[in-house]
């Protein structure tokens, strides 16, 4: 029996940050983030305020992820980094990745301004 998969007892239940499934919710987290902070900074009153909020909720809710993922448990989390060996570090870094990406994104989808039309001078 090869000795990699056949021996994961607690690996093979976990969900990769580099699957499809958990790339695609991530982009689309992230692309409902930087929507909703353009559409506030295009909006005026009480609704540019609830889509910051809506942002900066949906951007820390999927931040706390990697907080309460098994990988990081003082539990499992053992298990989980003795089975990787080696490529624990980068599989705890992908994750971390893949959890403040929304975040990123909105806080950079905020710092952006959008570029005004450029003046014709009638002279």
């Amino acid at each position: 029996m090869w000795p990699g998969p056949a021996l994961a007892e607690v690996m093979d239940k976990e969900i990769a940050p580099w699957t499809l499934t958990r790339l695609t919710t991530t982009l689309l987290a992230s692309l409902l983030c930087v929507l909703l902070m353009g559409w506030s900074r295009r909006g005026r009153g009480v609704l540019s305020g609830v889509a910051v909020v809506a942002a900066i909720v949906l951007a820390v809710t999927w931040a706390t992820t990697a907080v309460f993922d098994d990988f990081f448990s003082p539990d499992v989390g053992p298990a989980m980094r003795v089975e990787l060996g080696r490529g624990s570090g980068s599989y705890g870094a992908l994750l971390v990745l893949d959890s403040v990406a929304p975040l990123l994104a909105a806080l950079t989808a905020a710092r952006l301004r959008p570029q005004s039309a450029p003046r014709d001078s009638v002279d």
